[in-house]
């Protein structure tokens, strides 16, 4: 049998009652609210520019972003 590696997330508040965002940013103090609203505005203009953005993940690229801003250091 092969090894099995399973990654769970939680998208819809069914087994935690917040987002599953809502640690990462309580632990490094960001505004969840900020954080979205800006999110919202940087894929508009990505989409007015005629790119074809995902919106559910493309959070994703701005957590990597802080990361390499070292705005989510430890």
């Amino acid at each position: 049998m092969a090894d099995v590696i399973a990654a769970i997330g939680v998208f819809d508040k069914t087994l935690i009652p917040n987002y599953m965002q809502a640690p990462i940013f309580k632990h490094y103090k960001f505004d969840g609210a900020q954080f979205w609203a800006e999110n919202r505005k940087e894929v508009q203009a990505l989409r007015a520019q005629g790119l074809d953005v995902n919106e559910d993940s493309f959070y994703l690229n701005r957590f990597l972003e802080f990361r390499k801003a070292e705005s989510l250091k430890d």
